[in-house]
């Protein structure tokens, strides 16, 4: 092949792998990634680690907290470990096919029935920060507490989200997002939907300019003489 031949053909190839293939010469590592927080809902549940593909996400996360987003492959099928940190044992096994690239996700670990866990996946909103608003969205992760109000107190008037109630198998009925807010102090009283009843409240929370929030309200309500971990509120920001 003479030399003028093998530019032409190297040309060729590089025209139709533009054309053709947009992700011609990207390996599996350099595709679109989606961005995952990990969330401990469980108050009866140890420490936990996630790992993806043989790396782990996060190592030794107790109750209450978070980690900070971590990059997974979008778009396609993605496969989580939730394991005992000392064990390697799997608590749960997640094949998660829902995460789009270029989006941003919360997974909380709550409670399932048959005492063990549960992973709840929620689409994440995050606000721009030059619009110099807050986005709040409210969780209801305590499985006891049936459809609950949460009124935040702060704004010119008062604003209820109303029936939230604790439902894997729909995180919509979880979960309400209060968009536009003024940055500030404000407070939040849950109340039980049906008798009214205060059952936790939040006070002097500060949200500033351009943060996206998630109150996230998991232990359980006191319940006969049987001792469960007390109601809890993780409050958490998104900006990544």
């Amino acid at each position: 092949m003479t030399l003028y031949s093998r530019i032409v053909l190297i040309a060729v190839f590089a025209v139709t792998c533009l054309m053709f293939q947009p992700g011609c010469g990207k390996s599996d590592d350099e595709s679109p990634s989606s961005q995952v927080m990990l969330i401990h809902a469980e108050p009866e549940l140890d420490n936990f680690s996630v790992v993806y593909n043989n790396d782990q996400l996060s190592q030794d996360l107790s109750y209450p907290a978070h980690s900070d987003y971590v990059s997974v492959p979008g778009g396609k099928e993605v496969l989580f470990s939730i394991q005992e940190p000392d064990t390697d044992s799997n608590l749960l096994v997640l094949r998660v096919k829902t995460l789009t690239a270029g989006k941003y996700y919360s997974m909380l670990m709550v409670p399932e029935p048959d005492f063990t866990i549960e992973a709840v996946i929620f689409a994440d909103t995050i606000a721009r920060a030059d619009t110099g608003k807050v986005t709040l969205r409210v969780i209801n992760a305590s499985p006891n507490s049936g459809e609950i109000n949460a009124r935040i107190i702060g704004l010119a008037t008062d604003t209820t989200l109303t029936n939230l109630e604790f439902n894997p198998a729909a995180p919509s009925e979880m979960s309400a997002f209060l968009p536009g807010l003024p940055e500030g102090g404000y407070e939040i009283f849950f109340t039980n939907s049906i008798s009214g009843d205060e059952i936790y409240q939040i006070n002097d929370l500060q949200f500033e300019a351009g943060g996206s929030y998630s109150i996230i309200l998991s232990g359980y309500v006191p319940s006969g003489t049987v001792e469960l971990p007390p109601l809890l509120a993780h409050i958490i920001s998104h900006r990544p």
